[in-house]
C-alpha cells in the first residue's frame, strides 16, 4: 500500500497525473480492506492501479523537432500537423496564403511561429509532452 502510494506521489510530482486523479487514487488504496491474514496460493495477488497517462514522452513526438518545424515552417503550420492539430494547421496555411495578398499574412504567422518555437524548444520534455501531445494546448 505504501508503494502505490509513493508510485502515485512521484506520478504527480512529474505531471503523469492531476492532483484529483492522485487523491482518488490514494483515496482508493486507502479505503480497501486491510488484509490481517496471509494471502493464500490459491488467492489472486491485487494488481497495480493502472494510469491512462504515462510520463514517458513518446518517441515520435519530439520538442526539437516540433521547435524547429515552427521556427523555420511555421507559417505553413508543419508544426500543428506534426502535433496532430489539423485545424490549427489548416488556420496558419489560410492566414499565410490568403493574407500573402495585404502582405501581412506571412509577417503575423512568422511572428507567431518564431515565439511558439521559442515556447517548445525552453519546455521540459516532460512538461511539452504533458501540455501539447496529452493536453492538446493548441496555442502557445
Amino acid at each position: 500500500m505504501v508503494e502505490e502510494i509513493k508510485a502515485l506521489k512521484e506520478l504527480l510530482d512529474m505531471g503523469a497525473i492531476t492532483q484529483e486523479e492522485y487523491d482518488r487514487k490514494k483515496r482508493e488504496i486507502l479505503d480497501r480492506p486491510s488484509r490481517t491474514t496471509l494471502p493464500t496460493a490459491s488467492a489472486a495477488a491485487p494488481t497495480p492501479p493502472q494510469y491512462s497517462q504515462t510520463a514517458q514522452p513518446p518517441q515520435s513526438k519530439s520538442k526539437v523537432a516540433a521547435g524547429l518545424l515552427t521556427i523555420f515552417l511555421g507559417g505553413l503550420g508543419i508544426h500543428k500537423f506534426y502535433l496532430g492539430y489539423t485545424t490549427q494547421g489548416i488556420i496558419l496555411l489560410l492566414v499565410t496564403f490568403f493574407g500573402a495578398l495585404l502582405l501581412v499574412g506571412p509577417i503575423v504567422t512568422g511572428v507567431i511561429s518564431l515565439i511558439e518555437g521559442i515556447i517548445y524548444l525552453t519546455k521540459s520534455d516532460e512538461e511539452f509532452y504533458r501540455l501539447y501531445v496529452l493536453s492538446k494546448k493548441e496555442w502557445f
